[in-house]
């Protein structure tokens, strides 16, 4: 107890001797004041060149995440071009294509780099950054829609997106990118649809997702592959098929199961009297090429 009390005391001369030396204009030593000023410089180029650093690395982040910089690489030019005339032209592509997150942007960068690197030297790989994940997405957009914008389609987003986890960009492939030319916000193709609803993966009948395109009476006819031809003269079809130009291409540039083996030598037992079975298909002048006649 006692040191403790004497070393009080010396700190308390110490502190009164020095400030009557200040009181009186006189100085430290030399060398005291030197080492105080050379450890001033220091502090000070210290921390200039922390700021810089700091400057640099934040002006280079904030350049090399920009669409600027990304159209740089002919590459990307496609991908530029599709974005600028988008409705997401006013969102960065870091914004969609990395994840939200400081640490998740430095992971994201160190792996767009090095595949830029194999890219240029090997000549393969993606230069390009991860697809958008539906997390992105629902920063912006919200999965409780149900129904569409426009037309007559029930979409349930909750169902696709919460319950059965499908991506956004399952559906929306071509929202921003690989959009039809000239069209700045393109809606989801049937045959994006017709992936899953194939009646296998998920229902196909029509008015499970439409509300005014309900599968026709006819079409359920017994005869209906038989009359569909001539009932196409009459009715509209391209009120549902129109979505897909070779609707009928895909099943009438197909040979009948028939038409196989011995076909050309066996027909004529197949053939019906009206040969209505036979000009579904073809015209008289199919028959002529090798009969000489209509038989």
């Amino acid at each position: 107890m006692g040191n403790l009390k004497e070393n009080l005391r010396l700190l308390k001369e110490e502190y009164e001797k020095r400030y009557l030396l200040s009181l009186q204009g006189k100085h430290y030593p030399k060398k005291i004041v030197d080492k105080i000023k050379e450890s001033y410089k220091i502090i000070i180029l210290t921390g200039v060149i922390f700021l810089f650093s700091v400057l640099i690395l934040v002006g280079g982040i904030a350049y090399t995440t920009s669409p600027s910089f990304c159209k740089t690489c002919h590459v990307m030019k496609p991908y530029f071009d599709d974005w600028s005339t988008s409705t997401h032209a006013e969102i960065g592509c870091v914004t969609c294509h990395f994840k939200p997150g400081f640490w998740e942007m430095v992971v994201q960068r160190v792996a767009t780099t090095k595949n830029i690197i194999l890219y240029f030297v090997t000549g393969k790989g993606q230069i390009g950054t991860s697809k958008p994940l539906n997390e992105i997405c629902l920063q912006c957009h919200i999965a409780e829609k149900r129904v569409s914008t426009a037309g007559d389609l029930i979409i349930p987003h909750p169902l696709h997106v919460k319950l059965q986890g499908v991506l956004c960009i399952k559906c929306h492939t071509n929202l921003v990118h690989h959009r039809p030319k000239g069209v700045k916000a393109s809606l989801v193709p049937m045959e994006t649809c017709y992936e899953c609803h194939d009646g296998k993966k998920a229902t196909n009948k029509c008015d499970a997702c439409h509300t005014e395109k309900a599968y026709p009476a006819s079409h359920k006819a017994a005869d209906w592959f038989k009359v569909h031809g001539a009932r196409s003269k009459t009715e509209n079809c391209a009120r549902c098929h129109a979505w897909r130009p070779d609707w009928c291409a895909q099943c009438h540039q197909k040979k009948p199961p028939s038409h196989v083996g011995r076909w050309r030598t066996n027909h004529k037992f197949k053939v019906s009297p009206d040969r209505k079975n036979c000009l579904a298909c073809h015209q008289v002048a199919f028959c002529v090429r090798c009969h000489g006649i209509m038989p």
